[in-house]
């Protein structure tokens, strides 16, 4: 690999331009803008006293800014620890101090988070994610330059993001340089040839992050919207600014945006769903209404993407079910309590293998051994595949 992520997002915006690539409410950021922030960005930070290396947290938000941080970070060859709202200080703060961070960036709405992450662990370089961080120096906008160190290690820590703790405890895992480059390959595989426009809501997960990451290192659009549970704005907003992909959710908000919906939204190629179990019922008459593009992606925190349900998948009412097959790259196993393989139609938990895998837990190495064997992450999901590939899923195992 050669300059993994980071050079990629660098290279898509280069190609980009002048072209608009974040897009938010009234204000649209042309690719030379994004460079020119990312170079300001990392002078400042240097300045500062970050330095190669460093690690640093981030509290991130819905404005570009939070983009451009992680921008920086990556030009600067820093880790860098994702904090979305709802994680607890205490597991911030841990992670933070395992990884000897020192620094930490907020978004403006973001303050009492900020002071309250920064009392249970002290950094030396603290920064809000404003305009003044991120301002070119003299009155034109330079596009660059802007540089992506090299990976000396394609397995070092590149960045650090938090499970959803659906069985337990949530735990702060680590992905490296080489983790993050499979991360983009799965998603141009998912989602088809580039440029992309994507529509998402800048919501307190991570996929809308990433996705904005792997947009642009296509050279896309990213058009940032709050909500997007109003069909008739959505159908405005895909018609407006040439939407090629819509981030929706979960399957629920598939049926809402349906139900409300008039017709098929022109343009749009995929209308991507997932993060529980989906009604066959409910999604074979969403699909009716949206037209060919609805696709469910399953996946994991340690484990990236996993499974796609495609357009074409959703004519079968058989596969409404189901959460796909797997995507390029990507091995999956159903297997018993012993861990020994289960045959086509059986029931056990779902193991898998790939490029994708993190690289552990962060300050929990017996956390990592018991989910990770001999290269297979255990999902903890219970499952079977049928004799075409595609996974069934049932439920959590206990």
């Amino acid at each position: 690999m050669t300059g993994g992520l980071g050079q990629a997002v660098i290279d898509g915006l280069r190609a980009a331009g002048d072209g608009d690539v974040l897009v938010r409410g009234g204000r649209r950021l042309s690719g030379e803008e994004v460079l020119a922030m990312v170079a300001a960005g990392a002078d400042r930070l240097t300045g500062l006293g970050v330095r190669p290396g460093d690690t640093i947290a981030c509290l991130y938000g819905e404005a570009p800014e939070s983009v451009v941080g992680r921008l920086a970070a990556l030009a600067l060859g820093c880790p860098f620890v994702h904090l979305v709202s709802d994680i607890p200080v205490p597991l911030a703060a841990a992670t933070m101090r395992a990884l000897d961070a020192s620094a930490v960036l907020w978004d403006p709405a973001r303050e009492a988070d900020a002071e309250a992450l920064l009392a249970a662990c002290p950094v030396r370089v603290r920064r809000r994610l404003d305009a003044g961080l991120f301002a070119p120096s003299g009155a034109s906008l330079p596009a660059g330059p802007v540089t992506v160190p090299g990976p000396g290690d394609p397995d070092a820590v590149s960045v650090v993001m938090f499970s959803s703790g659906t069985t337990g405890s949530r735990k702060a895992v680590a992905y490296g340089h080489r983790t993050e480059t499979a991360h983009l390959d799965a998603a141009r595989a998912i989602f088809g040839p580039g440029p992309w426009r994507f529509l998402l809501a800048p919501r307190r997960r991570y996929v809308p992050g990433l996705l904005t990451l792997w947009t642009l290192a296509g050279g896309g659009t990213v058009v940032l919207e709050p909500v997007l549970d109003d069909a008739a704005r959505l159908a405005r907003l895909v018609a407006r600014e040439g939407v090629t992909h819509v981030m929706a959710g979960r399957p629920v908000e598939i049926y809402g945006l349906a139900q409300d919906m008039d017709a098929p939204l022109d343009g749009l190629r995929q209308l991507l769903y997932g993060g529980t179990a989906p009604l066959p019922a409910r999604t074979a008459a969403a699909a009716g209404r949206l037209g060919p593009a609805l696709t469910q992606t399953y996946g994991t925190t340690e484990g990236g993407f996993l499974t796609a349900l495609h357009p074409g998948d959703h004519r079968r009412t058989d596969l409404l079910a189901s959460a796909g097959r797997a995507v390029p790259g990507v091995e999956l196993r159903v297997r018993d309590p012993r861990g020994a393989d289960l045959p086509a139609g059986e029931t056990g938990e779902v193991w898998v293998r790939t490029r994708q895998l993190m690289l552990g837990y962060v300050g929990d190495s017996e956390g990592t051994s018991r989910s990770v064997r001999d290269g297979w992450l255990r999902t903890g999901d219970r499952g079977r595949l049928d004799p075409g590939g595609y996974l069934f899923l049932s439920d959590r195992i206990t």
